[in-house]
């Protein structure tokens, strides 16, 4: 079996995970990407060896690594091998950002382990008689769902056997978690463990791929949705101070940039959603 590559043209958008297109033992060709890609992308090296670059920095992919990468990150990947042999998955949905700021994943995920039961979810998809079929897509999200509780328990025990994640990013995770709504500075956040700004941004963005002050952010408007879908009668204003943002303008433009949505219309968006209303 060689070069199978599925691609789904119909698309129901209003899926919380959606499927869009599937790979497996594909003869991997070279690929830029200055503007990334509309959806997040799974990537894995079945044989021979590539390279992936984001944010300058390069990551090797023999036989049995592979990366997620989230959509809209500039990246690129080239074969480092005469052949290299890749399966692949990409895919969205209207909650598929959520899902991955709440587990925790951000800009891209390299792993190096657990990638034979990912394989073999591809495997399964892509071969299935039912693939080419309408309904294989509200199949499919299942899948994916599958797969990203799967994908955490790995990036668990991962970050688990992690110095750098143990002593500098979680004592920094956890003292967000309870100091987000107070004034956090990089300066300030660095002095929790002892490191110099500079170097905590940089072990951020080499396990997270974010710095600090963009997994902030994240904590800041994930508390802010909690805020808007419990409490209805808050202001914006009370929202705004309440999760750390210095004006009501500065929240709307930030929620909106992160989430396409200005508080409202998430609200309207919510409540559409937890209805049922098709």
């Amino acid at each position: 079996m060689k070069n199978l590559r599925f691609s789904f043209s119909h698309k129901d958008r209003s899926l919380p995970l959606l499927m869009d297109s599937l790979g497996y033992q594909w003869e991997q060709e070279d690929v830029q990407r200055p503007k990334g890609y509309h959806y997040i992308h799974w990537l894995h090296t079945q044989s021979g060896n590539g390279r992936v670059e984001i944010n300058n920095q390069h990551f090797y992919l023999p036989s049995g690594t592979g990366i997620l990468i989230n959509e809209g990150i500039p990246h690129s990947y080239f074969s480092e091998t005469n052949s290299w042999m890749t399966a692949y998955f990409t895919f969205g949905g209207s909650l598929a950002q959520e899902v991955l700021t709440l587990l925790g994943i951000h800009d891209y995920v390299y792993m190096d382990f657990g990638i034979e039961e990912i394989d073999q979810l591809i495997y399964r998809l892509i071969t299935t008689k039912d693939c080419s079929e309408p309904n294989f897509q509200y199949d499919s999200s299942g899948q994916i769902y599958r797969f990203l509780m799967e994908f955490k328990k790995k990036m668990n025990l991962m970050l688990a056997d992690d110095y750098r994640y143990q002593s500098i990013i979680r004592p920094i995770q956890d003292y967000i978690a309870i100091h987000f709504h107070q004034d956090l500075s990089n300066q300030r956040l660095a002095e929790i463990v002892g490191f110099t700004p500079q170097y905590v941004n940089k072990i951020f963005k080499e396990v997270l791929g974010q710095s600090p002050q963009q997994y902030l952010v994240d904590f800041r408007i994930r508390k802010a949705k909690e805020l808007l879908v419990k409490d209805r009668q808050a202001t914006l204003t009370d929202i705004a101070t309440a999760t750390g943002f210095s004006t009501v303008n500065y929240f709307i433009t930030v929620f909106k940039k992160h989430t396409g949505l200005t508080p409202g219309q998430f609200i309207r968006w919510y409540s559409w959603n937890a209805s049922g209303e098709t």
